[in-house]
């Protein structure tokens, strides 16, 4: 079995954590959603104005900091023209008694634009630093999001135990192979979903193609289907993952520009 299907669906929210296509008579009947929509709005409205909070004070932070380091680099810049402004008209005004005021205006410009080179490499250095911290920023906003949602998805199994139905429909309608298929789940969750199969939609004629087996290497709420045409990998872990990539392929962590 070489293919692998990964599911890409997971949902953030206490409404419909992963929800895929289910027989209106058999889960909507078993479970209510709509009960609960309201509370699990409310436990969302903290969480991501929190994290929105979090992510605007990282950047707000490293802003100032880019600012102040700039402002720094500008007043330098202007202290060190001056200073060689100054000694080059002093060193003009000594040569020229000797070997003519020409040559000591030559020194004077050439050591100035010296320096002058080199506040400017240091200023374009802050400003790569400068970018650098913005993006670290929105990274570990990303992060910090994802392992929150983590959380989130196993408080809401360690409650409501039967939610993994939800999460074992989706991953076999997503295999879309006939013949037998073999579910994996994890240990906590094997007695749920035995207890309740009928629960999950299968005809007679499915329930003997479908073998449900334990498997300790997955946590709570991870499920696999395995069948002849491969596999669908619908581990919690999984669609974080995806979700996080996501986020790279939409530039995250990559927007800002010199």
């Amino acid at each position: 079995m070489s293919n692998v299907l990964k599911a890409c669906r997971i949902s953030l929210s206490y409404s419909q954590p992963f929800l895929a296509k289910y027989p209106d008579e058999n889960i909507n009947e078993r479970y209510d959603v709509e009960k609960n929509r309201g509370k699990n709005k409310q436990k969302d409205s903290i969480v991501i104005p929190a994290l929105q909070l979090e992510k605007e004070r990282i950047i707000g932070e490293a802003k100032l900091e880019a600012e102040k380091i700039i402002k720094g680099a500008q007043a330098q810049a202007e202290q060190i023209r001056q200073e060689a402004y100054d000694s080059g008209y002093k060193t003009g005004y000594e040569k020229g008694k000797d070997t003519g005021f020409t040559e000591g205006k030559q020194q004077s410009k050439a050591e100035y634009e010296e320096l002058l080179s080199q506040v400017l490499k240091q200023k374009a250095d802050m400003e790569k630093q400068r970018i650098e911290m913005l993006q670290n920023a929105e990274e570990e906003i990303v992060t910090l999001a994802l392992s929150v949602a983590k959380k989130i998805v196993h408080s809401e199994l360690d409650l409501r135990p039967e939610k993994i139905l939800a999460m074992v429909r989706y991953a076999i309608d997503e295999c879309n192979a006939d013949g037998k298929k073999v579910l994996k789940v994890s240990p906590k969750d094997y007695d749920e979903i035995i207890k309740n199969k009928n629960a999950l939609g299968l005809s007679v004629d499915h329930e003997e193609e479908l073998i449900i087996q334990k498997d300790d290497r997955l946590s709570r709420g991870d499920c696999i289907v395995e069948s002849d045409f491969g596999i669908v990998d619908a581990k919690i872990d999984t669609q974080l993952q995806i979700i996080k990539e996501s986020f790279a392929d939409a530039g995250v962590g990559r927007s800002y520009e010199t």
